[in-house]
């Protein structure tokens, strides 16, 4: 544990691995939502708040509630603390994966791609990368403010 927690002492280092986790539980359910929308014909508008939707769920329930547990929160607390990070996180997360759905991917092929094509994934992968560099700055603040801890925080003891 020791280890780990030299290896995060930079803030650089735990604000990586802070928007990481981030994008992380974000793009599993932004994905998933992309793909029944993209299924379902939904609108743009409508696939762009049903993926922030269902993308802030995942994030908050199944990545930082548990990351928030493990820093001593209780239940109650860790839902309250993770999901006042994951709202911070995944309205930059989606600014920039809903500028590659709105410009890059209709300007490159056309029409939205079906979820049986490269394209589908490949601009699903871009808007992600895109959208971690947007949650980048986002995740440093909130690592600065103490509201998000990176991994390895120092807090954390080693029985864990």
């Amino acid at each position: 544990m020791e280890r780990l927690t030299e290896f995060s002492r930079p803030r650089w280092r735990k604000v990586v691995a802070s928007a990481t986790h981030c994008v992380g539980g974000d793009g599993l359910g932004i994905m998933t939502a992309m793909v029944y929308a993209r299924l379902n014909n939904f609108s743009f508008w409508s696939e762009f708040w049903f993926e922030y939707l269902v993308g802030y769920l995942f994030g908050w329930f199944v990545f930082q509630v548990w990351a928030m547990r493990m820093h001593d929160n209780g239940w109650l607390m860790a839902l309250w603390k993770g999901g006042r990070a994951e709202f911070f996180s995944m309205i930059t997360v989606m600014v920039g994966m809903g500028l590659v759905m709105r410009f890059v991917t209709p300007a490159t092929v056309g029409a939205e791609p079906l979820p049986d094509t490269y394209a589908f994934w490949t601009f699903g992968a871009l808007g992600l990368m895109v959208g971690f560099a947007f949650t980048y700055p986002m995740n440093w603040w909130l690592v600065a403010i103490g509201w998000k801890h990176g991994q390895g925080h120092e807090s954390m003891r080693d029985n864990r």
